[in-house]
């Protein structure tokens, strides 16, 4: 775990180099530094990556502009700036911890949320609406994999909805056929490991998973919240936080390639849910009739399931009430966010809190 912004890039190599920059370009980007941390922390990634090329984009005009060295003031005096001392900032910048991290869960959001958008290799298998909402499934060539994936609207906030989704041993509430759940360990608060098990009709045994996911705040600009996950490889090297379970008796271990949800605000109290899984059944010859029953019985009644547990999580009261009180390192700062972008996108409308009140209403 990253504890510190020390973590997230070299301090001492930073503020040596951001030295021989002219002073208001040296503040400006120590300040804009300290924010990509900040957001980091917050898991605003997009936000992250938004920041961090302003940065870099800034460090190569004066880069352009320092072809050789010149005498500038700095805030130490006066300094000699070379284009090598702005290449070695660009390229500290660029490769640390902070900025690749940042990267590459952006990457896999994208890619998550691009496939959930493409529609035109995938084939529907329930009437799909005006608005795109329905249930899909698409073949893998060459692979033994199979993805599925549903589109629809809940008519609950945000909130409650990634309230849900973050409580993993509660999954057996929900999820269509989950007979068992049970969180494996968390790296952070919004990147966690967990052990699904769903009850396959006979005679096929039960299907298994092991999971490593995070969630992205990408609210500010985009009104949603990404989660992705993936299966953890056998021979993967596991951080010291997360424990590798063994396959549970009379269960088969399957691969996800990937999977997770796209949950996007519509309003205060509604959200359009996307949900997408790619899967290895570990069955030879995957039958028609198995394609059916996981489109109909799981992944169409999905969304149904999530709509009745997010009204159960919009309630003072319950098992969701209940592991808000556990844990207001993140139920606090989902409020927090929640009122800080329902004012920039729904402004004039009532602001719903976690317990189902209405925090406020916010002026137009």
């Amino acid at each position: 775990v990253m504890s510190s912004s020390v973590h997230l890039i070299d301090r001492e190599a930073f503020n040596k180099l951001v030295g021989c920059l002219p002073s208001e370009t040296a503040a400006i980007t120590r300040s804009a530094i300290d924010i990509c941390c900040e957001l980091f922390y917050q898991d605003r990634h997009f936000d992250v990556m938004s920041k961090m090329e302003g940065i870099l984009d800034e460090l190569l005009r004066l880069d352009d502009g320092h072809s050789s060295q010149v005498t500038v003031s700095t805030e130490e005096g006066e300094s000699s700036t070379t284009s090598l001392s702005v290449g070695l900032l660009r390229t500290l910048i660029d490769n640390c911890p902070l900025h690749q991290t940042s990267r590459r869960k952006v990457h896999e959001c994208k890619f998550l949320c691009d496939d959930i958008d493409e529609m035109k290799s995938w084939t529907p298998t329930t009437k799909i609406n005006e608005k795109g909402y329905g249930t899909y499934y698409r073949a893998e060539p060459g692979k033994s994999a199979h993805s599925f994936k549903v589109i629809g609207e809940v008519g609950e906030s945000v909130l409650h909805v990634a309230s849900v989704i973050m409580e993993l041993d509660l999954y057996t509430e929900w999820f269509p056929f989950c007979c068992f759940a049970q969180m494996q360990g968390e790296i952070n608060r919004f990147h966690k490991a967990s052990q699904f098990v769903v009850q396959l009709p006979w005679p096929m045994t039960n299907r298994e998973v092991f999971l490593l996911g995070y969630g992205v705040d990408d609210l500010q600009h985009r009104k949603r919240i990404i989660i992705t996950s993936r299966s953890v490889t056998d021979d993967e090297i596991l951080p010291p936080e997360i424990r590798r379970p063994p396959v549970l008796k009379g269960n088969t271990r399957i691969p996800v390639e990937v999977g997770g949800f796209v949950i996007e605000a519509l309003s205060p109290k509604s959200c359009k849910v996307s949900f997408i899984m790619n899967i290895d059944p570990k069955i030879p010859h995957v039958p028609q009739s198995l394609v059916n029953w996981v489109s109909g019985k799981i992944i169409w009644v999905l969304l149904y399931q999530m709509d009745k547990a997010a009204k159960r999580a919009g309630t003072a009261t319950g098992k969701y009430a209940e592991r808000r009180r556990q844990r207001p390192d993140i139920y606090d700062l989902f409020q927090s966010r929640a009122v800080e972008v329902y004012a920039h996108h729904f402004p004039g409308e009532a602001i719903p809190t976690l317990d189902g009140d209405v925090v406020a209403t916010n002026p137009e």
